[in-house]
């Protein structure tokens, strides 16, 4: 029994030792010889200090303990250097088992030694792994969480605090998703959350976190799941991207494509309206040319009747070319400074007889003068065109409500800072959706039913208004009215102008003149010398600015007056105006367009030189008569 005993001694996977009661050893085994690094031989019959000086101190007080008091001491731990080992510290877990003799007497302590220098450097290098995952997971710059098999949060990064605006006790042990919008919670618990249970990985889902001030961020999600032994979900680690400035920024820059888009198709719808619009007006002032020279010689009444509807038609038709001419900023206008207040007073009348009795019109005016500098045909059609659109918004009737006031504007993308006037249109009528009021300026854009609008009339105040520096806001909700909110530069109040009083008609030039006609199309050309010639003056007539020269050079008499179409094809009326004045210094000068796209460079068309597409023939032959009136 005593040689199974020693083999087991000797066999053990510890370190073993007997002491006696001098601290010496007794008896030891390989093991602990070997942690040691003293043989066995040199171990027998010394102390422990002689053998392990530098754990003595710590051993020995243990080891007189159990002596004097036959208990036990179990699993204390010890560190210092081995012999076997000089310079490391190494470290030991050490029991002292008392050896008793009848029973009672202890003659020995019984030492067990084992190392845990590997173990305890691992934990040590794993708490220290821990501590900087944990600082890593904690100040990120990136948002964090961590959700265990419930999907209540267990952990978050500073930065998810921090984004999110809460401290950490609100948040660790709530479900994630009770940080979501409605619309991302249902999404995650019924779609996301199952398939991530069950695969472990999910990337780039987007959600919308709502902030403890109720802000809501745009999120990129994506996560892994950390599993146990047996497979089951433990916990997630998630990364949360906040992508609300890139969403902002990618719908501006949405927005301002579409703007692009908006602008690019309205200047080429602008220009082929412009177009149109222009030959449009040389065919009306041949229609109302002729039907003029026609009604002096109709006796029979009827056939007066139906040329004067003729001329009516003529020029209501003018008055639609003049709309989309000012929707394509091609229209020759002659802004002056004018108080919109005392507009708006002036139309009020007119307002009033044209919307109907079912409608409510409110005027509050600022009190002071809102100056603005823009033609005043234009002022009105605004005014009228914002009122007959509210009218028709209103078919059971409601309160159509017109202000004003000044307001300052600061730096802004659309405007240039300064002062303005702020013409604001108001009704209780049907409002809008948003689709609507996306194509609102468009022309011929309508949402009345067929034959009760051109789609012209709020594409007329679009662009009269950009034409004068300014722009228009639009407020509606669908069943909630409407808001149109017109802003013009604010002009100085002592640049206010007086109403200029036109002549009376005349039939006759006041001073025998001889006209030079340029005029590219024939049948304008054709109506405006016979309407000349009628009235008496001589008319040199020719298809452009080079023909027009030539026929002035053969002529021998003077030229009193050039009547030029601003344009043509070939030489530009300028250049005819300053040929014909090289030899004829007094020509006096009238030019005829429907717009007027002068270049840099081209002649500056003054309100008295100009006759304005399509006219009447009265009104060309006043125009002539007030600057023959002039002439010297």
């Amino acid at each position: 029994m005593h040689l199974i005993f020693e083999e087991l001694f000797q066999r053990a996977p510890v370190g073993l030792a007997l002491i006696d009661r001098e601290l010496r050893y007794l008896h030891i085994n390989d093991r602990l010889s070997s942690i040691n690094g003293v043989s066995i031989e040199a171990t027998l019959g010394r102390s422990i200090r002689d053998v392990m000086p530098a754990v003595a101190d710590r051993v020995e007080p243990m080891i007189r303990s159990v002596l004097q008091s036959g208990r036990a001491l179990e699993r204390v731990e010890i560190s210092g250097e081995t012999p076997a080992e000089p310079g490391r510290w190494r470290k030991f877990v050490t029991s002292y088992l008392p050896i008793l003799l009848g029973g009672s007497t202890v003659v020995a302590v019984a030492v067990v030694v084992e190392e845990i220098t590997a173990r305890r450097d691992a934990e040590a290098a794993l708490r220290a792994s821990e501590s900087r995952h944990r600082y890593l997971y904690l100040r990120t710059p990136a948002m964090m969480h961590s959700i265990d098999a419930e999907g209540r949060l267990v952990d978050v990064s500073e930065a998810w605090l921090e984004r999110m605006r809460y401290v950490r006790d609100e948040v660790i042990g709530r479900r994630s998703v009770e940080f979501m919008t409605p619309e991302s919670q249902d999404y995650a618990t019924q779609e996301v959350l199952p398939a991530y249970f069950r695969t472990g990985v999910v990337e780039d889902i987007p959600y919308q976190f709502v902030r403890k001030d109720g802000a809501v961020l745009d999120i990129l999600l994506s996560a892994v799941a950390q599993r146990d032994a047996e497979g089951d979900f433990e916990r997630s680690l998630a990364v949360l991207v906040d992508i609300t400035e890139r969403k902002r920024a990618e719908e501006a820059l949405r927005r301002s494509e579409a703007q692009l888009r908006q602008a690019q198709k309205m200047e080429a719808i602008g220009r082929l309206a412009g177009g149109i619009a222009h030959d449009f007006n040389n065919l009306l002032l041949v229609i109302l040319g002729n039907a003029e020279l026609m009604m002096p010689q109709l006796d029979e009444p009827s056939l007066r009747t139906s040329a004067e509807q003729i001329v009516g038609a003529a020029q209501r038709a003018a008055t639609l070319t003049r709309q989309i001419l000012t929707f394509s900023r091609q229209q020759l206008v002659e802004p002056r400074v004018l108080d919109l207040n005392e507009l708006i007073r002036e139309t009020e009348s007119l307002l009033c007889r044209l919307l109907r009795e079912s409608i409510e019109v409110v005027i509050d005016l600022q009190p002071a003068a809102c100056c603005v500098c823009v033609d005043p045909g234009q002022a009105t059609q605004i005014l009228m065109n914002l009122a007959v659109n509210a009218s028709d918004a209103m078919p059971n009737g409601g309160r159509l409500t017109i202000e004003t006031a000044t307001v300052n504007i600061e730096a802004a993308d659309h405007c240039e800072p300064g002062k303005y006037v702020l013409l604001t249109v108001t009704d209780t009528g049907v409002g809008m959706d948003t689709e609507t009021q996306a194509r609102l300026f468009e022309p011929f854009f309508t949402t009345k039913e067929p034959g009760r609008g051109t789609g012209l009339g709020l594409a007329t105040v679009h662009g009269i208004v950009c034409q004068n520096k300014g722009w228009v806001r639009v407020h509606s909700t669908p069943g909630r009215g409407s808001n149109f909110c017109v802003y013009l530069p604010w002009a100085e109040e002592a640049e206010l102008e007086d109403d200029e009083v036109e002549g009376a008609p005349v039939s006759a030039p006041l001073l025998p003149a001889t006209i030079l006609v340029a005029e590219d199309d024939a049948m304008v050309r054709g109506v405006v010398a016979t309407a000349l010639r009628e009235a008496g003056y001589t008319t040199l007539c020719a298809g452009d600015a080079d023909e027009a020269l030539r026929m002035m050079r053969a002529h021998e008499g003077p030229i009193d007056i050039v009547l030029t179409d601003v344009v043509m094809p070939g030489t530009s009326a300028s250049k005819l105006v300053d040929g014909v004045r090289q030899r004829h210094p007094r020509a006096q000068v009238v030019y005829m367009s429907g717009y007027a796209p002068l270049q840099p460079g081209e002649v500056q068309i003054e309100a008295k030189d100009f006759l304005r597409k399509p006219f009447t023939m009265d009104e060309l032959l006043r125009k002539l008569a007030a600057l023959r009136s002039t002439a010297t």
